[in-house]
């Protein structure tokens, strides 16, 4: 099959993806629209082509040689430099992608590819919808007021930290039972021998809180 004859439509500008890690943010190439068109049941959606889906995989191995080289150039940069040469160098990595991503697409498709991207984002990330809904391009389309956009983000915040405090209940009842499993192989002589041989009890938290709840060998929680 060939590419069909086209007229291009301007779409999203190119939204580098943020993450963080250890104090640290950066900026990644691959959060644009690659990423999702490298998934089958998108690319059956958008009804791309054989062209298309050869030129979009053509795009992932180049973004992929460029990414390479650019790791071994910050080698060279002076450590103090790296994050933000780093950050500037992936930058121009999503830009270009997403100019070329944009040349490949039909407009309709290119519109279904905004659709489908908007809705995984609000339905799929727990707390996503809040920051699609503060975002400028969606606020716009939808009036949303500045208070709007604050209280979106004090609500966001809100579900984040929820989130986090029932995944961390979550794995510690998880790792309460496993242990509780495993400690109930083991005779009463067993078990108190493994106590002496533990010595005092050292309170510590996976979770680096002071003074929140710990795991016990028996089960139950310790405080501080």
């Amino acid at each position: 099959m060939t590419l069909p004859t086209r007229t291009l439509a301007a779409a999203d500008a190119a939204k580098p993806v943020m993450g963080g890690f250890g104090g640290y943010s950066y900026v990644s190439p691959w959060g644009g629209s690659l990423q999702w068109l490298l998934m089958e049941n998108v690319r059956k959606e958008l009804e791309l082509v054989d062209e298309q889906r050869q030129k979009i995989d053509d795009i992932r191995k180049q973004l992929q040689e460029e990414t390479t080289a650019q790791y071994k150039k910050m080698q060279e940069v002076p450590q103090d430099q790296r994050m933000q040469k780093y950050n500037e160098m992936n930058a121009a990595l999503a830009e270009k992608t997403e100019k070329q991503i944009r040349e490949l697409l039909l407009p309709h498709q290119t519109k279904r590819l905004k659709e489908i991207k908007l809705q995984m984002q609000v339905r799929n990330n727990y707390y996503g919808a809040g920051q699609a809904l503060a975002g400028d391009e969606l606020a716009k389309e939808l009036k949303i007021t500045e208070d709007q956009k604050a209280k979106l983000r004090e609500v966001q915040q809100e579900i984040m930290q929820d989130q986090q405090k029932k995944w961390r209940e979550f794995q510690q009842k998880l790792s309460e039972e496993a242990m509780a499993k495993m400690l109930g192989v083991l005779t009463a002589q067993q078990r108190k021998e493994l106590d002496r041989l533990m010595g005092q009890k050292f309170e510590y938290s996976p979770w680096g809180g002071a003074g929140g709840a710990v795991a016990r060998p028996g089960g139950g929680e310790a405080k501080k």
